[in-house]
């Protein structure tokens, strides 16, 4: 059987940053798929609510290395409200609240400012996989 991640021996006990990192990332690939109109089931709709809830809900300390590169002081303070306002954002899109071109302007460009403070190298252009849904 092929077997794919990282050793047994190179696993470490997870945290709460990096749990916090992988909601986020998927919260950011949802919003990136509404912004492209892609259809938002059930489930998807659950899992936005779900995932904006915990995250506006996280008291984290972003004092840390995110892929090596360490977050200052000022941009902790940014980045944590970008990440709240994301959340809010998407609650109020999966609740059914209208979005116009203006709000969806904004977090389009709320999602660009967050992945550049992290540096956050993923393709959010190519998710066809959420057409399935």
């Amino acid at each position: 059987m092929l077997r794919l991640g990282a050793e047994i021996h190179n696993m470490g006990q997870m945290k709460k940053n990096d749990i916090f990192n992988l909601r986020l990332k998927l919260l950011i690939t949802m919003c990136s798929s509404y912004l492209k109109d892609y259809p938002l089931g059930k489930f998807r709709i659950d899992a936005i609510k779900n995932n904006a809830s915990i995250i506006s809900n996280e008291n984290l300390d972003f004092s840390y290395h995110y892929n090596n590169i360490e977050i200052n002081m000022g941009m902790e303070q940014v980045l944590y409200q970008r990440i709240k306002l994301l959340s809010i954002m998407a609650k109020a899109f999966s609740s059914g609240y209208p979005m116009g071109d203006i709000r969806k302007k904004a977090i389009r460009e709320n999602i660009e400012n967050i992945t550049e403070i992290l540096a956050i190298n993923s393709q959010f252009n190519d998710i066809k996989f959420l057409k399935v849904a």
